[in-house]
């Protein structure tokens, strides 16, 4: 059966029987595929959706938080407002000063030759890389992943495209000759997010692993034989692991410097500190890679939660499981401009509230776990961003007001301005010591963010804000340099 996308290239319609047909064949779900995969965790369990309304709860204590904040800055009771903030955020602090005090190198060196001699014996590996509006990216995106180090013909490499999207379908089938993928082709449903796409995208994996990629990313080449040796290596109750995100971009602006900031912090302290003393923590969107038969245990992704990557992360902690990271990294284009950072910021965030909503219809079952010190630990983790967020304007301008007569206010810009410096030490850039002097500009355009997103819970709760790419993106156009 043909079918034509319009005005655009035929489509082979392929039945569910013929998914391990041949490599670059061309797949398009029908409505009712489509339909089955944006309902298939609510029929596991409603309770783990964010489709029904999740983050309005969070959002509203956020923002209650946030007023009650101000409005005693107002009447003057600033030093109390920060004591406070101080009782609101002891979990964050006490494990923040933890990490500040961590002094475990979390850089590892990973040699991959004992796997290269027998790369034919490994098995199959799934990649799943969902796009739309991406034509600018594919080309560089297609030679990082022929530089994978696995077996050609072990590699199954599928493309989620939306029907929509002609550009981007055309510009990947011009790349066939360089690189054997499958494409599925995804009709227009109830909602259009990346983890709909992943969910459609799972039932066709052939691999015993399957990694997540976005289309910017430039994954270094041993990254898959450092994922597999992690799992070979870890407990069996290890579900996924995690690499890091390095910007690619941090020179192009000021926000993309702070930006590489904030995922040094992540990547090269907080993540690291969380798998070694909690096991679990909330997954990054992209370069992550699960144990296929885990990930379908658990339900697989959400397609209604705009951060799928931390709700699966509280997930796998409320099933029992554990992540760990791994850190051979993924190169990654910082947002190049405010207006799109603010976006994708604004997406996490409301993607935050929503995973905490989730969690708390589930707080009573995790309590009953074995695992319930993990499945707090992560809740925290969750937290602390939209919680310490909503005080962070309050902060700010006591801090403004009278900096040495508000108590203890002081001791998390501090705590934060220290993390971020042990952080880019780590990371190795070290221009990026520069930009903590800009810390404050910062910690404000993440506070409107916070508000943009508690605006959007309420009347835009499952729209995905697309984060624009390459020459689009930007008013100037970089050389791209990816892994040698």
């Amino acid at each position: 059966m043909t079918l034509l996308l319009p005005n655009g290239p035929p489509i082979i319609a392929l039945t569910p029987r013929e998914k391990n047909a041949a490599h670059n064949g061309v797949m398009r779900l029908n409505v009712a595929q489509i339909k089955a995969a944006e309902h298939s965790l609510i029929e596991l369990n409603p309770n783990f959706s964010a489709r029904f309304g999740a983050g309005r709860v969070m959002a509203s204590l956020v923002l209650l938080t946030t007023l009650v904040a101000i409005i005693g800055v107002i009447m003057g009771w600033g030093r109390q407002v920060s004591y406070i903030m101080i009782a609101l955020n002891l979990p964050l602090l006490i494990i923040r000063i933890l990490t500040l005090f961590d002094f475990n190198s979390e850089a590892k060196g990973f040699d991959g030759g004992k796997y290269r001699e027998e790369l034919d014996d490994l098995p199959i590996y799934s990649l799943l890389i969902a796009v739309y509006n991406e034509k600018d990216v594919i080309s560089n995106l297609i030679t990082a992943l022929s530089k994978l180090i696995w077996a050609k013909n072990k590699l199954d490499i599928i493309f989620l495209c939306e029907e929509d999207d002609i550009k981007t379908y055309e510009e990947i089938q011009k790349h066939k000759s360089l690189l054997k993928f499958r494409t599925l082709i995804l009709p227009k449903g109830e909602i259009k997010t990346k983890p709909r796409a992943l969910q459609a995208g799972f039932e066709y994996v052939r691999g015993k692993y399957v990694a997540v990629f976005d289309a910017e990313d430039r994954p270094h080449p041993e990254q898959l034989l450092e994922a597999y040796d992690a799992f070979l290596r870890g407990d069996e109750k290890l579900a996924v692991v995690q690499a890091p995100l390095v910007p690619w971009n941090f020179r192009e602006n000021i926000i993309a410097a702070l930006f590489a900031v904030d995922y040094a912090t992540w990547y090269r302290v907080i993540i690291p500190f969380y798998a070694r003393f909690f096991k679990v923590f909330p997954l990054g969107g992209t370069s992550n890679h699960f144990k296929v038969e885990t990930l379908k245990a658990v339900g697989g992704w959400d397609p209604a939660n705009l951060t799928e990557d931390a709700d699966l992360g509280m997930r796998f902690a409320l099933f029992g499981y554990m992540a760990g990271n791994i850190y051979l990294p993924t190169e990654e284009e910082a947002p190049p401009r405010l207006s799109v950072w603010l976006r994708q910021r604004t997406r996490w965030i409301q993607g935050h509230l929503q995973t905490l909503d989730v969690a708390g219809r589930n707080f009573k079952i995790g309590l009953k776990k074995q695992s319930r010190f993990e499945y707090l630990s992560i809740i925290f983790a969750l937290a602390s961003g939209p919680f310490y967020g909503a005080l962070r304007l309050p902060m700010l301008i006591l801090l403004f007001l009278n900096p040495f007569d508000q108590g203890l206010i002081w001791i998390f810009p501090l705590l934060e301005t220290l993390i971020a410096t042990k952080a880019v030490i780590r990371d190795g850039r070290y221009i990026l010591l520069l930009q903590n002097f800009l810390l404050p500009f910062y910690w404000l355009i993440q506070t409107i963010a916070l508000y943009r997103a508690i605006y959007r819970v309420f009347t835009k709760p499952l729209i995905w804000e697309k984060t624009m790419h390459g020459k689009g993106a930007r008013l100037q156009r970089l050389r791209f340099k990816c892994f040698n």
